[in-house]
């Protein structure tokens, strides 16, 4: 009887630890790497529906707006309508802040998209641009921003949040780190399975030995019984 329970109790045990529950936690697994690269796409994605800009999110990336907005402020965009967006001067600062590409607009165009505020506009044969300056620049910009040069109009700030950003574009930060995270989470699948099969054959070889044991014992006893 002892040696039956025995045999029950390894069974109960064996069968907690199926092929199924180890597919499971690969699937689990999976399934995680899945959601942690998609959620961001998900979240851009929402929010280029809901501000009407294909960049809702951008960081400033120097100090031409100070003291309005620091480099490393995080700013969230909107559309708008060209015709819609205010006008303003030098002085007064009450023109939108508007976010635009300077490619084909300024003689040297940089990097990041240009966060700097209306001081002016015209409608130009049906289209509409924009005299622009940095509130903390001596000089205008000196060029005519045309509509379809305009990502969006500053509608949010979060301070300082956006130095994140600007670390892993400058130093290629972001790219080793995703990089590393992958291919630890690839490893620990591959260790995971190889650590099952090597458990499994653990289990079956002490499975063996129990059953051999056991079945002396029951042969011994059949013999006594006898």
């Amino acid at each position: 009887m002892k040696a039956k329970f025995f045999n029950r109790f390894k069974k109960k045990e064996k069968d907690a630890k199926t092929p199924k529950s180890k597919k499971k936690k690969i699937i689990f697994t999976l399934v995680f790497i899945i959601m942690a690269f998609s959620t961001p796409f998900i979240i851009w994605g929402s929010l280029q529906l809901a501000l009407g800009t294909h960049m809702p999110i951008t960081v400033v990336a120097s100090g031409s707006m100070e003291p309005n907005l620091y480099e490393g402020d995080l700013v969230f965009l909107k559309g708008k309508d060209p015709e819609d967006i205010k006008n303003g001067t030098e002085f007064d600062l009450l023109g939108d802040i508007i976010v635009f590409n300077t490619n084909g607009v300024w003689v040297t165009s940089v990097r990041y998209p240009v966060i700097h505020r209306v001081i002016d506009k015209r409608n130009n044969s049906g289209t509409w641009e924009f005299w622009t300056k940095g509130d903390n620049n001596p000089g205008e910009d000196g060029y005519w921003v045309p509509e379809e040069k305009i990502i969006g109009v500053v509608c949010g700030v979060i301070p300082k949040i956006g130095w994140i950003k600007l670390w892993f574009e400058r130093s290629s930060g972001l790219m080793i780190l995703v990089f590393i995270a992958l291919l630890i989470l690839i490893i620990s699948i591959i260790w995971d399975v190889i650590k099952d099969k090597d458990e499994e054959k653990e289990e079956d070889g002490i499975k063996v030995k129990h059953d051999t044991k056991n079945q002396l014992e029951n042969d011994n006893f059949e013999g006594i019984a006898k």
